[in-house]
């Protein structure tokens, strides 16, 4: 039993899976965006450290 009260840790894992899946199998393009949005954040923060030096 867990603290939640939601029963067998494996069956919540499960279901969190298969909502996982689902959720992809509905909205494709989400994974794309959530990567793409990391890209420009990581790019973002290199051109700040270069433009303002890395030791200033």
């Amino acid at each position: 039993m867990t603290l939640s009260g939601d029963g067998d840790p494996r069956v919540r894992r499960e279901r969190a899976k298969e909502y996982r899946r689902d959720l992809d199998a509905r909205r494709p393009w989400l994974l794309w965006l959530l990567v793409g949005l990391a890209v420009v954040a990581v790019g973002a923060a290199v051109v700040y450290t270069v433009v303002n030096g890395i030791g200033s």
